[in-house]
């Protein structure tokens, strides 16, 4: 009973990451450097935020590697260039999936769905 009085879970948020280039005749940008920062403008969206039912803690770490050898095996590895993750040591994990393979967002929320149970899933 004690156990479960502070217990925190990973937090998946997922961001469709676009890149768009932009095409402006500036002829103020003197360098090369300059027109190299203002040539890209990279947007996130929210699309999601999903409950993993792996506890945050030390040690939990093992569960945590565990669950990405698999997640890597069947999501990252195949859409290799295309997704992008940080994980928080407080956490969250951000997860970043290219606007180019935007259909992997529901095959990451089904990944989660099949290999997470959580209180709130049905």
């Amino acid at each position: 009973m004690s156990e479960q009085e502070n217990v925190s879970y990973y937090k998946m948020m997922l961001l469709l990451e676009s890149n768009k280039d932009i095409i402006e005749e500036d002829t103020q940008a003197s360098t090369k450097d300059e027109e190299e920062n203002s040539s890209v403008q990279v947007s996130h969206e929210f699309m999601d935020e999903l409950e993993l039912d792996i506890k945050v803690g030390e040690k939990y770490f093992d569960d945590l590697n565990s669950w990405f050898d698999k997640f890597d095996a069947e999501i990252s590895i195949p859409n290799d260039g295309f997704i992008k993750y940080e994980i928080t040591n407080d956490g969250l994990i951000l997860l970043l999936v290219n606007q180019e393979r935007e259909y992997v967002i529901e095959q990451i929320k089904n990944y989660v769905k099949k290999n997470c149970k959580t209180e709130g899933s049905e």
